[in-house]
């Protein structure tokens, strides 16, 4: 059963977490972000870290996912949308992930 429950959350967590960035409605975003931080405190409190996941819940779950979406409430439109990725980003972000050593060990040029 415990190795369902993780099963269950981990993907919950990667989806949402895909789920979050890809998203296009910032409302979406924020809430995709509220199921991530609540399925990582199902993990804490599957791992019997009770007060770790307690703070999870109250503090990020309830405080800063409830500021996020009144921000965006007061301060943009709802329909708004992200504008999409050029084709050059998209592939300077899969080059990234894929040769991310080589990426990161860049000498970049001295000013």
């Amino acid at each position: 059963m415990a190795s369902i429950m993780f099963i269950l959350f981990s993907a919950m967590i990667v989806i949402f977490s895909i789920l979050t960035v890809t998203s296009r409605k910032i409302l979406r975003a924020a809430v995709f972000l509220l199921f991530v931080l609540v399925s990582t405190s199902g993990l804490y409190f599957m791992l019997n870290y009770q007060f770790l996941a307690a703070v999870q819940l109250t503090l990020y779950a309830g405080g800063i996912v409830v500021l996020i979406i009144f921000s965006i409430l007061l301060t943009s439109h709802i329909s708004q949308k992200f504008e999409s990725f050029r084709l050059e980003e998209e592939y300077f972000f899969r080059y990234c992930c894929i040769n991310r050593s080589n990426t990161f060990n860049y000498n970049y040029p001295r000013l």
